[in-house]
């Protein structure tokens, strides 16, 4: 795949931690969240959370199940990570504004349209809404 198909940005579920990811440009959503690509430190950070302190034999179970859904993806020299198993993930920004907390208005940095800052533009399906419409 090539690099020039994906940009950088930010994931979180709920109000979690904040992890590094890539998107594709070109949006895919599952049942109206967001799809990152996690890089490898995100992903070790991501599974060290999500894996503490589990032991019971359901929570083996979830482990398991959340480990085998991991498929790396070459981009360039980049291998980034998809995590399916039905998580919840947000797109947001680096301090984890996203669309449920996000109040003010941004301006899409592709395609100038208005929308809530950190969010992905409902017009071009690219660009995030940012203050002012700087670039992403």
């Amino acid at each position: 795949m090539d690099i020039n198909e994906i940009e950088k940005g930010y994931c979180q579920i709920d109000d979690g931690a904040v992890y590094e990811c890539w998107y594709p440009i070109e949006r895919a959503y599952w049942n109206g969240w967001a799809m990152p690509l996690l890089t490898d430190k995100s992903l070790c950070d991501f599974l060290a959370v999500s894996l503490e302190g589990r032991s019971s034999p359901v929570d083996l179970e979830l482990c398991t199940e959340l480990l085998t859904s991991i498929v790396a993806h070459q981009y360039g020299d980049l291998t980034l990570y998809d995590i399916g198993d039905g998580l919840i993930w947000d797109e947001c920004t680096s301090d984890g504004n996203g669309a449920e907390n996000a109040d003010d208005e941004g301006r899409c940095g592709e395609c100038k349209s208005y929308g809530a800052l950190g969010t992905t533009c409902n017009v071009c399906k690219r660009g995030i809404f940012v203050p002012g419409g700087e670039e992403k």
